[in-house]
C-alpha cells in the first residue's frame, strides 16, 4: 500500500490480512481467473483511477472460483472487482464497466467517508 499510482500485486492468501489493514479507507481489489489471464484494457483503467485517487489503494489478485471469500459473495465470473471501507464489502461487480462507471462508484463510497 506504500507505492502511489501503482495496482499491487497480492497473493489471495492476504487479502483478509489486508481488508483488516484498511480499517475505515476504501480499497479497491480485482480478482482475476487463473486461466483467463488479465485483461489489458481493466488494466490500464485500474492505473489510471490508482493516479486519480492516490488515497485509493487498488490491487489485484489471481484466484479461483473455489476461493471461500468468493462462495460467500456468490461469484460466478472473472474479473470481479471488490470495493472495501471499514472491513466490508460495499459494493462488488463481475465483468468490466467503463472507467467512468468506475469512477463514479469511487467517489461515491469517498464522499460517504
Amino acid at each position: 500500500m506504500n507505492k502511489p499510482y501503482a495496482v499491487e500485486n497480492i497473493q489471495p492468501s492476504k487479502i483478509p490480512a489486508l481488508i483488516e489493514k484498511l480499517q475505515d479507507k476504501i480499497g479497491i481489489i480485482l480478482f482475476q481467473n487463473h486461466s483467463s489471464g488479465s485483461n489489458h484494457m481493466f488494466d490500464i483503467i485500474l492505473q489510471n483511477l490508482a493516479s486519480e485517487f492516490p488515497e485509493v489503494p487498488f490491487f489485484k489478485t489471481t484466484t479461483d472460483a473455489s476461493n471461500q471469500f468468493f462462495q460467500k459473495l456468490g461469484v460466478r465470473s472473472f474479473p470481479f472487482t471488490v470495493i472495501v471501507k471499514a472491513k466490508t464489502v460495499v459494493d462488488c461487480f463481475e465483468g468490466l464497466i467503463s472507467k467512468r462507471q468506475f469512477r463514479e462508484k469511487i467517489n461515491r463510497f469517498l464522499e460517504s467517508s
